[in-house]
């Protein structure tokens, strides 16, 4: 996975571990945004899935990170991460 400089700033401003990041490619749900991107985000089924493999224990002290989002463009470089409220 490849991070533009606009990410690295981003998820260090934001305050989002590299794991959550790597969480979202391994468990989150992918969608088309505007401007042919794409999006990454935690959903109901994810993060059930996340329960099963991880352990619950795990993924409900982890649970406030469930609403960040990543931006990606076509070729899968991550253009942003963010707080969705």
């Amino acid at each position: 996975m490849t991070k533009s400089r606009h990410c690295l700033v981003r998820q260090t401003q934001r305050a989002i571990p590299n794991q959550i990041i790597n969480w979202l490619y391994t468990f989150g749900e992918l969608k088309p945004a505007p401007g042919k991107v794409q999006e990454l985000y935690f959903s109901k089924r994810s993060i059930k899935e996340m329960r099963s493999e991880l352990g619950a224990s795990l993924v409900d002290l982890c649970s406030k990170f469930w609403s960040v989002h990543l931006i990606q463009d076509q070729c899968g470089k991550i253009i942003t991460v963010y707080w969705k409220r």
